[in-house]
């Protein structure tokens, strides 16, 4: 899978890649967005693997969000991090916890990449998914030729009869790469 910012990773053959013009992510209602919603984090470079019992639902989501402000790969995966309870937050507004892991930094070659992994319990998650908690991976690192911090997301489902193994996470971090 190539992402616009220069990552290439790799996922299983049962899930979807998206096109490259197409965006996913999370979103929160709000008096002043479109159809009254607001965006919390979009991303790119996209794939999912789908939830067959749930329309448009998915076990888990990989991409790469929009550049950071941030040029320290530190600073752009913390900023990061604050995100995940809103985007774990239930339409109805029920807030879970989240753990954050310490930094481990990683390289990805011979570049120097950053990761937290976020714990997540009490998710709502409504609808007919039935997971209570979730894993929300984010790397950082930097990419020649591309501005400030650039970003991977993993992002899934837990606790439910039929999700993803979280080893699934850390071998999906396993295959990033830059592009040629």
């Amino acid at each position: 899978m190539n992402t616009p910012r220069g990552l290439v990773y790799d996922v299983p053959p049962e899930w979807v890649i998206k096109s490259c013009s197409t965006l996913i992510g999370w979103e929160k209602p709000c008096d002043d967005g479109p159809f009254g919603y607001c965006p919390i984090r979009t991303m790119s470079g996209a794939a999912e693997l789908p939830d067959p019992l749930c329309e448009s639902g998915q076990f888990a989501v990989t991409g790469a969000p929009g550049a950071s402000n941030a040029n320290d790969i530190d600073e752009a995966v913390r900023l990061e991090s604050g995100l995940v309870a809103d985007i774990f937050t239930s339409a109805d507004g029920v807030v879970p916890t989240v753990s954050l892991s310490e930094p481990r930094h990683l390289s990805i070659g011979d570049t120097p990449a950053v990761e937290i992994v976020a714990t997540v319990s009490g998710v709502d998650s409504g609808g007919c998914a039935d997971s209570p908690g979730g894993l929300h991976v984010m790397v950082a690192t930097t990419v020649p030729d591309q501005p400030g911090s650039v970003l991977f997301v993993v992002s899934m489902r837990q606790g439910g009869p039929d999700d993803p193994d979280p080893a699934l996470t850390e071998q999906l971090v396993g295959t990033l790469r830059f592009a040629d």
